[in-house]
């Protein structure tokens, strides 16, 4: 696994999520985990499954969301999206999940 890292290197926005992940559960509970206990703690079986490949989802940076709309190959009708039509800020996940008033 770690030859394949290596092989193809590490996602940008993976790290920057994992760190992300982090700085928040050190703010917030004091601790400070490694990656790999990220990882282990998301895939620990006290989740769903469905729960368990949403957080992988999030972490990795999967979702079409904001600056994944706004590649100079796509139309603009597709690159509007990139956008939250509610308040105009770039539409993240963090966004939709914990600051977007919108309902639904």
């Amino acid at each position: 696994l770690e030859k394949e890292k290596e092989k193809y290197g590490r996602r940008p926005r993976t790290e920057a999520n994992l760190e992300n992940t982090k700085l928040s559960l050190e703010d917030d509970f004091g601790i400070s985990p490694t990656q790999h206990a990220i990882w282990r703690g998301i895939w620990n079986r006290d989740f769903s499954r469905i729960a368990r490949n949403f957080l992988w989802m999030l972490i990795q940076d999967v979702y079409m969301t904001g600056s994944h709309w706004l590649r100079p190959t796509f139309k603009e009708e597709l690159q509007e999206r990139a956008t939250c039509h509610h308040d105009g800020c770039l539409e993240t996940m963090e966004h939709i999940l914990t600051e977007c008033d919108s309902p639904g």
